[in-house]
């Protein structure tokens, strides 16, 4: 097979797949479960069933949710023709496994601890092989640039001590790098997606940004280049009254997560709100390819689904975890088919 007839194999399966997604009737009973036991009790009866143990007082939800995952992952990884499109995905989690280790380092050498516990199995380096980099200070066998930009992480820590301008850092490089993946890959909807993607982060990074009044000299690192607004304009926004914002952004498809928020006035809400729009909001960007069989996007989108059902259950179980109402479990649930 050749150009995009290579996906046509890996999306009819990816659809098979898809018939697994858990639909609203389990959320529901989950949601209306007596507790946090209960509702797992109802995930166990569905295709996560396999991550149970007999004994329900082992069960970590967090374990389970991670394994779904990580299954996932590997299954889609054997048939999919380019794995360049699931390490859109992973990337994310490499960079969260290098904060880790980053600090469970400084915090030793501080005489604190070590938080391995911390780290996810479901980047795309394993773990193991990150803890070895920073223990033995041999980061030579890194890959995505890693070998390199750890050395001047430790570097900037010893003469700075500074954690959250690393953190700043490290997080540029990530979007820096889904933006270099995204132009090597030879479709377009790729390169949309990651500027979308791009746009909803520097639009949630802006309202954090306001609601902690953060001097106005320092939040011009905190944006990212790649998307569709660039950060002079995104600087804009934090002197802006939030009802200004559709204004200043409406030249951009991200402008319609934010006209769903107009009935919200308070910030903390609205932040809260604008992390279920923007997601949805990008569901719907790649829902638009969902009758194409021959487009690799649709690669993106069943991805998309599957994590933003790992999402809504860990939204589901923290909340019945800690009491919150259904109603407002409802409230914060992204799309569920």
């Amino acid at each position: 097979m050749t150009g995009n007839k290579a996906f046509v194999y890996a999306i009819a399966r990816l659809k098979a797949m898809e018939n697994r997604l858990l639909d609203r009737g389990i959320f529901q009973r989950m949601i209306e479960s007596e507790d946090v036991q209960a509702a797992l009790r109802i995930l166990g009866e569905t295709s996560y069933a396999k991550w149970f143990s007999s004994s329900e007082a082992d069960i970590s939800f967090d374990q389970v949710l991670d394994s779904e995952l990580q299954s996932f992952y590997d299954e889609v990884e054997k048939f999919v023709p380019d794995n360049s499109l699931i390490l859109l995905f992973r990337l994310p989690y490499d960079y969260h496994n290098v904060k880790v280790v980053l600090k469970s380092f400084i915090s030793q050498r501080l005489g604190g601890e070590k938080r391995w516990d911390l780290l996810t199995p479901l980047g795309s380096i394993p773990t193991d092989d990150l803890v070895l980099a920073i223990e033995t200070e041999d980061f030579s066998f890194l890959p995505y640039g890693f070998n390199v930009l750890l050395p001047q992480c430790l570097s900037l820590w010893e003469q700075s001590r500074d954690m959250l301008e690393i953190e700043r850092i490290l997080d540029a490089h990530l979007f820096n790098s889904l933006v270099a993946l995204s132009k090597k890959l030879p479709y377009d909807g790729i390169d949309y997606y990651v500027k979308d993607k791009i746009d909803a982060e520097n639009i949630r990074t802006a309202l954090r940004l306001k609601r902690a009044n953060t001097e106005a000299n320092k939040i011009s690192g905190f944006f990212h280049e790649g998307g569709t607004y660039t950060p002079d304009l995104l600087m804009r926004l934090i002197e802006e009254p939030l009802e200004g914002w559709q204004r200043i952004l409406s030249f951009g498809d991200a402008v319609s997560a934010l006209e769903s928020l107009q009935e919200v006035h308070q910030e903390a809400e609205m932040l809260v709100q604008l992390e279920r729009v923007l997601d949805d909001f990008l569901t719907k960007i790649l829902d638009k390819c969902r009758y194409d069989a021959f487009s690799p996007e649709q690669i993106l989108r069943h991805i998309h689904l599957k994590e933003t059902e790992i999402k809504n259950l860990r939204i589901t179980l923290v909340g019945k975890t800690s009491g919150v109402s259904g109603n407002v479990i409802r409230g914060l649930l992204r799309y569920v088919p």
